[in-house]
């Protein structure tokens, strides 16, 4: 699947989500552990009694992947925000994507409910 570009998303979200999902896209190119939208796998495993891990306890979140955001159940994928986004507790997405490898870059994006 082709990792996905600010051109692209801001031809299939309106301006507001577009602007977002390219932030969050340019970071993630960009290799940040973590953002006011999101934490990494990577960052918890490296810091995980840190007071920036400890603050998404109880949040709820999308997680994704290289391939984008979970589908419900984590039955293939999606965009940030679609209907069929999966939306776990935070605590549920790090275990779901515990079995990861590094190379899946998993992180967790945080849902406004």
């Amino acid at each position: 699947m082709q990792s996905l570009t600010s051109q692209m998303i801001d031809g299939v979200f309106p301006k507001k989500v577009s602007g977002n999902l390219g932030r969050l896209c340019h970071q993630r190119s960009h290799g940040h552990l973590f953002g006011e939208d999101f934490i990494t796998q990577k960052y918890l495993r490296r810091y995980p009694n840190s007071k920036r891990a400890k603050s998404w306890l109880g949040k709820m979140v999308h997680i994704q992947t290289e391939n984008g955001v979970w589908r419900e159940g984590g039955c293939g994928y999606t965009w940030p925000g679609k209907p069929n986004a999966w939306i776990v507790p935070f605590e549920q997405a790090v275990k779901q994507v515990a079995h990861c490898g590094p190379e899946k870059m998993a992180k967790f994006l945080r849902v406004d409910t």
